[in-house]
């Protein structure tokens, strides 16, 4: 750990330890939140469709969380509603789109144990078949292959995302260790095998990152998860020592 990381760290916990979190938390966060998700699964194997998945265990720890923090569970009817008073009380109203069998199955039990409503919006095209959801198809292909090779896509990568590849595969040979290629390398090889001089592409990656952390920075603001997060791994991290 570095000493940069190790500042933020003793930061966040002495925040947390004084109740000045909460205190910020209370003058900036907004009057409630509303959780959207889809399909809640008894694991936390990788998905191909991960951003569509939630594992129930996790699902567990937010509503226990939001439950210590004395937030409120409210329904969608309700959170509109206190949308429109000045009710002081932090609320979370949950939400789950398209009605995968599973919101049956690990939502619900889940949601019972914490008095938690919850609404379900359906697509109602899956009922008729209307929808070909080959997504389903393609995911569960996926998720029975050790290596996927995607042929036919050689005029995607030229040379210098070859030789990203070549490092990182250098790197695994010497090492036994995955070497992840982080965006901003990805991005500055893709635009110089796009024809881009390599002495803009930082440049133009350094914009791109930019505009997303003002657009992080933006959500934070109307939606803050920098604690939550922090007292997640300060969970999990617990947890792990006392096994």
């Amino acid at each position: 750990m570095t000493l940069k990381s190790l500042l933020k760290s003793a930061i966040a916990v002495g925040a947390h330890r004084t109740g000045l979190s909460r205190i910020i938390a209370s003058r900036y966060r907004g009057r409630g939140a509303i959780f959207a998700l889809h399909s809640v699964v008894d694991d936390i194997s990788p998905y191909p469709d991960q951003t569509l998945r939630c594992a129930a265990d996790k699902l567990a720890w937010v509503l226990q969380w939001l439950k210590d923090e004395e937030w409120d569970f409210v329904s969608i009817d309700d959170a509109v509603r206190r949308l429109r008073t000045r009710d002081a009380r932090p609320f979370a109203a949950f939400t789950l789109d398209d009605g995968f069998a599973d919101n049956l199955t690990h939502v619900l039990p889940v949601m019972e144990r914490f008095d938690a409503p919850f609404t379900v919006f359906v697509a109602t095209g899956m009922i008729t078949r209307e929808i070909d959801a080959w997504w389903f198809g393609l995911a569960a292909l996926v998720r029975k292959q050790d290596r996927i090779t995607l042929g036919g896509l050689g005029w995607l990568v030229g040379p210098h995302l070859e030789l990203l590849r070549a490092v990182a595969d250098a790197y695994a040979g010497a090492t036994g260790r995955r070497l992840p290629i982080n965006g901003a390398g990805a991005a500055g090889a893709a635009l110089a095998d796009a024809g881009f001089p390599p002495s803009t592409v930082r440049g133009v990656v350094l914009i791109a990152r930019t505009a997303g952390l003002v657009a992080h920075l933006a959500e934070e603001m109307e939606r803050p998860i920098g604690m939550p997060l922090w007292l997640e791994a300060e969970h999990r991290s617990s947890a792990a020592a006392a096994e």
